[in-house]
């Protein structure tokens, strides 16, 4: 897992499109203030967009939305490569309450660790993150 983070537009994103623009499988980006089935309506669109997926609606909640992405990563056309996941303003997309971080834990845990073959590349404008799961209010 590769992580980065720093000033909005000095080029985070350029940068990892550029350097593993051969191995992109999936991208996508979270939305500004947006609420948790504003996110996953865009991750499961741009899914179902890369994957040409039979899944018309959007993931009801995280797990399913990465049950999904692992599904894709899972096509015998993906197998022999090298596989780049890149969540670019990974911040905004852990909206509160929406179980965000606690289902990318699980897929990065018990998917992504097992892999030799994928690089997951989390980015994101905000220095200093705080989980809105766990903030006090």
């Amino acid at each position: 897992m590769i992580a980065i983070y720093g000033r909005r537009r000095i080029g985070k994103t350029f940068l990892i499109r550029s350097f593993y623009s051969q191995h992109l499988v999936f991208e996508t980006t979270g939305l500004y203030r947006a609420n948790t089935k504003e996110q996953l309506r865009l991750f499961s669109t741009t899914l179902q967009n890369k994957s040409r997926s039979k899944h018309t609606e959007a993931a009801s909640d995280w797990m399913s939305a990465f049950s999904r992405l692992e599904n894709y990563l899972n096509k015998p056309s993906l197998k022999k490569q090298k596989k780049v996941i890149f969540l670019d303003e990974f911040a905004w997309m852990a909206t509160a309450k929406s179980m965000f971080l606690a289902a990318f834990e699980h897929f990065w845990n018990n998917y992504c660790t097992r892999r030799k073959d994928l690089i997951v590349v989390i980015c994101g404008s905000a220095a200093s993150y705080t989980d809105p799961e766990n903030s006090k209010k």
